[in-house]
């Protein structure tokens, strides 16, 4: 048997405290605890038996407790009802519950009076032996309670046990509504289909579906940055939920994500991922680690392992820093340059083999399909940053492929996809839409002139996939051009909704001379999106919403 620790050098705990404020079902609770040098614990999850209810409202679950009554309450709203008549025999639905565990010989003293465990708020059912603890529905309307008792290194010695209790545990949120699949034929969105699912090669044809999602990095996930959004909802253990629940549903052959934590990655994203089917290559950014590794986001690309293969040797991680620094290797203000176009993001690049129906062209050889992955500088004071960016990406691209044909200048399918840091009509969007833009043309201001030293072309016939008629609200007859070709103004209302900004800054561009649009998700619902204010919020876990396309080899290729 175990005995108490009878000195100061005993095991002990330290610190026993909760990182999350609101216990949500069906989220990890994972204590923060620090023990006495040598010890080890034990650790007993216990939950509330009583599912107390508002003595104003009557509704569950209870969120605040009147001292001078000792009633509980929902809201600030029944708690102000409830109190000219604290005092009153007013009866509430816990009533109930006094007179059960009254029958079973419990202090029943309601309220700050009451004395022990046995009080009716205080009795309770072990509902787990493990540090960490995962909510059931079972206690939601409930309060939990962890105890962690100290021991010594061998386990003969006992310390004195510390407990802690949460809040009430709230039910999950339910998702939000499921976007439709848009089916597009001629660049015209001529159907709907209700499934979210965007599983490509279901009917035989070769091609690839593909999402590219910004999760919000839980290093920039911050409440004074989004205000309107509950703590609880900013919390990762509850965001990781929501952002598996969006990549499940989709089921896309590929996952361009972008703010992805370098941790998450091996510790969430990868693992989670891979049960469902699917491997990944991570490309962190290139600042200083500054004593945290996995405090770090970067560019995470996943692609199911059933529907492609990555070629040998061509997977390829672009670094910005790198090119700039190769570069600008002299000159009287290569550090001021340097300094300006040094902002650490990257890219991705990869090279797959389709697996599957439609693997093998007409020509019996294997159909190739170039990814690209990236996140651009998202300072709006760089805006030639943006643009040397997102120029420099083409031109790796452009590099990339013509390796791969030794040399020569072949073309490939070609996808672009991720978060541009650009707003469509921006010389970053001009550039990739049109293939070049006019010098004079350039609104951006070039303190460094560094976009004088631009090519401003490049030679893929890229389009931008939610531009396509019937897509969206802005996709309309009215936004096409001179020559009926979609316009900036045909670009999604907005991919990025927060408190302080709504816009798109995100995209899917695809070679319409190699891929033809096949499908794609429809826009999120604006009054689901604006329910709690902006993004993010209890159903939507990132401030960027996800966007997913379906795209067909054409059959020349």
């Amino acid at each position: 048997m175990l005995g108490k620790s009878p000195d100061n050098d005993g095991p002990d705990v330290v610190r026993l405290r909760l990182l999350q404020e609101q216990p949500v079902e069906g989220c990890e609770i994972l204590p923060d605890v620090y023990l006495s040098p040598g010890a080890q614990a034990t650790y007993v999850w216990k939950r509330c038996v009583y599912n107390l209810a508002c003595a104003w409202c009557s509704k569950s679950p209870v969120r605040m407790q009147c001292i001078a009554s000792g009633r509980y309450y929902c809201s600030a709203k029944c708690f102000q009802a409830g109190w000219p008549t604290r005092f009153s025999p007013r009866e509430d639905r816990n009533a109930s519950l006094v007179m059960e565990a009254s029958e079973r010989g419990a202090n029943t003293s309601y309220g700050p009076g009451g004395q022990g465990d046995e009080h009716l708020a205080h009795k309770w059912v072990e509902v787990a032996q493990t540090r960490a603890y995962v909510p059931t529905a079972d206690d939601v309307g409930r309060t939990l309670r962890l105890v962690c008792t100290p021991l010594s290194a061998d386990g003969s010695r006992r310390g004195a046990a510390k407990s802690i209790e949460t809040s009430v545990v709230i039910a999950q949120p339910p998702p939000p509504t499921a976007r439709r699949r848009l089916i597009v034929r001629g660049d015209k969105v001529v159907g709907v289909d209700k499934s979210p699912s965007m599983r490509s090669g279901q009917d035989g044809t070769p091609g690839i579906s593909l999402v590219t999602y910004n999760v919000l990095a839980d290093l920039y996930a911050l409440q004074d940055t989004y205000p309107y959004c509950p703590q609880w909802a900013l919390a990762w253990p509850f965001r990781r939920r929501n952002l598996l629940r969006d990549l499940r549903t989709l089921e896309a052959d590929v996952f361009c994500l972008q703010e992805v934590q370098a941790d998450h990655f091996e510790q969430f994203f990868e693992p989670e991922l891979d049960h469902l089917g699917y491997s990944g290559f991570y490309k962190r950014k290139t600042r200083e680690f500054m004593g945290q590794y996995g405090k770090m986001d970067g560019c995470a690309l996943f692609y199911r392992r059933d529907r492609l293969a990555p070629v040998e040797g061509q997977v390829h991680a672009v670094e910005f820093n790198t090119i700039a620094v190769n570069k600008y290797t002299s000159g009287s203000d290569q550090k001021r340059v340097l300094n300006r176009l040094l902002k650490d993001n990257v890219a991705q690049v990869v090279i797959f083999k389709l697996l599957g129906a439609g693997a093998v062209g007409s020509n019996g050889r294997p159909r190739h399909v170039l990814v690209a992955n990236t996140h651009i500088n998202a300072n709006t004071e760089f805006s030639d940053v943006k643009l040397w960016q997102t120029q420099y990406l083409l031109l790796e691209i452009e590099r990339i492929v013509a390796d791969f044909h030794g040399g020569m200048h072949q073309s490939m399918p070609v996808i672009i996809a991720g978060d541009f840091n650009s707003t469509p009509g921006s010389s970053p969007y001009t550039l990739l839409q049109c293939g070049y833009i006019e010098r004079d043309h350039v609104t951006e201001e070039d303190p460094m002139g560094v976009i004088a030293q631009l090519p401003l072309d490049h030679h893929m016939l890229l389009k931008s996939a939610h531009a396509t008629l019937g897509a969206h609200r802005n996709a309309t007859p009215n936004n096409l051009d001179s020559n009926m070709q979609p316009s900036a103004a045909m670009e999604l209302p907005f991919s990025n909704f927060t408190g302080h900004f709504v816009g798109t800054l995100d995209y899917v561009w695809y070679a319409q001379d190699q891929l033809e649009l096949a499908s794609l998700l429809e826009l999120a619902d604006d009054k689901e999106v604006t329910k709690h204010t902006a993004l993010p919020n209890p159903q939507f876990p990132s401030d960027h919403l996800p966007l997913c396309v379906e795209l067909k080899l054409r059959r020349s290729h």
